[in-house]
């Protein structure tokens, strides 16, 4: 996945996660999501931020020299 389709992912999850806490049930696909579910969502919210940290991190590149006479 892209880190934009990672974003539009973690902006739906904290969207469910807000209506769950205001009371609402969620469907995201075909699951319905209740209170009993939020745990699952903020892994998937902490997992989706993971990943997005990871594929937005510059990459390093290291170069060895070898001494010479």
């Amino acid at each position: 996945m892209t880190v934009a389709e990672l974003e539009n992912d973690l902006i739906l999850y904290r969207a469910a996660r807000d209506k769950i806490l205001a009371g609402q049930s969620v469907t995201i696909g075909d699951m319905q999501l209740r209170r009993p579910d939020l745990a699952m969502i903020e892994g998937r919210i902490k997992e989706l931020e993971f990943r997005i940290a990871r594929l937005s991190a510059p990459t390093h590149s290291y170069v060895v020299f070898r001494g010479g006479a």
